[in-house]
């Protein structure tokens, strides 16, 4: 028994160099976006983030008027 727990806990440090690796090997095919790509795309998500909060704002705006004005109709009605 003693042989096996050691040839188990032989087998961890080789799993983990093998995974590392191949996690290695694998990002070396990756095709990596260029600086120009990645401020590109990073100015079209901030352009997006701003214009949904806008949306937000006016959708946020609107409804709460609505809610308002229906809330004082049925209090005026009330009295």
């Amino acid at each position: 028994m003693v042989e096996v727990t050691e040839k188990h806990s032989a087998a961890k440090p080789n799993r983990i160099l093998n995974f590392a690796s191949g996690v290695r090997s694998e990002a070396r095919k990756v095709t990596w976006a260029t600086r120009k790509e990645t401020t590109a795309m990073s100015l079209f998500v901030l352009a997006m983030a701003v214009i949904a909060a806008f949306f937000f704002m006016a959708a946020d705006t609107v409804l709460g008027s609505a809610v308002k004005i229906l809330l004082d109709f049925t209090v005026s009605l009330a009295k």
